[in-house]
């Protein structure tokens, strides 16, 4: 949802934003300031700026956040394979570890065996629902993040039906 936010607002792709999200704000070698300082022009460090500068100032506390995250991780004794982005490498695992617990570790355990479904990264595929059953997993997508975050976590449903042809 932030992504698609953010790409309409910024009149960019999906892809673009969340490219640049990933090299500007989390796996910056040290805060997303750093960022703002690169001096040569390069198309890559303009983009780069652009979402980073945008982002501070559209989620100044997201942004707040994820500075601070990333620098008590890098000043942490965490021990991490990373010498160059020891902060953004440990917050990208623990952001990995908050989305496994809520979709494998939560999720997964409340769903009813008759649910034929794969997980992918942060979202799940279930293969020939019922409406039943995608208000039962939207329903507890939304309990389990309340649970575990305190917050209501976005949900985007989509039907897909297909046939096959023999």
């Amino acid at each position: 949802t932030l992504y698609d936010e953010m790409a309409t607002e910024l009149i960019e792709s999906r892809n673009w934003v969340k490219e640049y999200m990933m090299t500007a704000i989390l796996f910056t070698p040290k805060s997303s300031e750093y960022t703002h300082k690169r001096k040569m022009k390069t198309s890559e460090n303009i983009s780069k700026k652009k979402i980073s500068l945008y982002f501070k100032e559209r989620f100044p506390k997201v942004y707040n956040w994820l500075n601070y995250k990333k620098t008590s991780y890098k000043n942490s004794n965490i021990k991490s394979k990373n010498y160059f982005n020891k902060g953004g490498s440990l917050l990208a695992y623990e952001i990995q570890k908050m989305e496994a617990e809520l979709w494998i570790h939560q999720l997964l355990k409340e769903i009813p065996e008759e649910i034929i479904y794969i997980t992918i990264h942060d979202s799940i595929m279930i293969f020939n629902p019922t409406n039943e059953q995608i208000d039962f997993v939207e329903k507890k997508v939304k309990e389990i993040g309340r649970k575990l975050y305190n917050i209501d976590v976005p949900i985007s449903i989509e039907v897909s039906i297909n046939k096959v042809i023999h």
